[in-house]
């Protein structure tokens, strides 16, 4: 939830770390030089990730994730459980999973649906939510929570964003790899985000389950069955994985309050 750098602030701070430190490598923290195939303003859109694709967040710059959950929303909820949420001060100092999940998935449960339990407790993770949700109301699967799988690969990339934020203000800060913080390096030299890692579905959902984007046209949503409803396109599809496409780059409009 750091605010305090404009956009604009950290887009030119993160150029000139583009222009002048690709290449470098230094205490274990480096840019590779096929990050992107824009070099001076490829870096800096892969390093702030949620920027370009999203909505407003409070200071008026792009760095909401669209999850659906209004800003209003978003920063009620922050105030009214302030002091249980404290820890997320500490993002960006280390990018140790295992010390911001706890606290990113209890304000992830606060947004999504802080009063819904299972057999009469509340949940205590985004997938019994998810679940519950999706059994329990007439939700879309685009506004259902993330599940855990997907949401820690989300966690990974705010934490990188936020510590990019900390260190806007240095003319050449280190930054650490994006690589196996929510990123992967594509055979082509690129970056792409990772969506999750663990099977989308069960074996026996797959089995039966058939989807028709099958001639490579996921970029024209009137001929991508999944585009045209808003989805991106999975292994499921008949189209090569991962050469979709319309894997990795669908935005929905994040600005709906609930």
């Amino acid at each position: 939830m750091g605010h305090c750098v404009s956009y604009t602030e950290v887009r030119h701070s993160l150029t000139s770390v583009a222009a002048d430190q690709i290449s470098r490598t230094e205490s274990g923290v480096y840019i590779p030089t096929g990050l992107t195939g824009v070099a001076e303003h490829g870096i800096v859109d892969a390093a702030i990730d949620n920027f370009d694709q999203n909505e407003d967040t409070l200071d008026g710059k792009h760095t909401t994730h669209a999850m659906a959950i209004g800003k209003a929303t978003a920063l009620t909820r922050l105030k009214t459980h302030l002091c249980e949420l404290q820890e997320m001060t500490k993002f960006g100092l280390s990018g140790s999973l295992e010390e911001a999940l706890p606290v990113a998935r209890r304000y992830a449960l606060l947004l999504y649906g802080q009063k819904k339990k299972v057999d009469g407790h509340p949940c205590t993770n985004l997938d019994e939510l998810r679940y519950t949700l999706a059994s329990t109301t007439d939700l879309s699967a685009a506004n259902l929570p993330p599940t855990e799988d997907a949401f820690q690969q989300h966690v990974l990339r705010a934490l990188y964003q936020t510590a990019v934020w900390r260190h806007s203000q240095l003319a050449k800060p280190l930054l650490w790899t994006p690589v196996g913080r929510g990123w992967r390096l594509r055979e082509d030299g690129c970056i792409e985000p990772v969506m999750f890692q663990m099977a989308p579905a069960p074996k026996e959902v797959r089995d039966i389950t058939h989807l028709y984007c099958k001639d490579g046209n996921c970029n024209d949503a009137p001929k991508c069955q999944c585009l045209s409803v808003g989805l991106t396109c999975t292994e499921f599809c008949s189209y090569p994985f991962p050469d979709c496409p319309n894997m990795t780059h669908f935005v929905t409009d994040d600005n709906v309050d609930e």
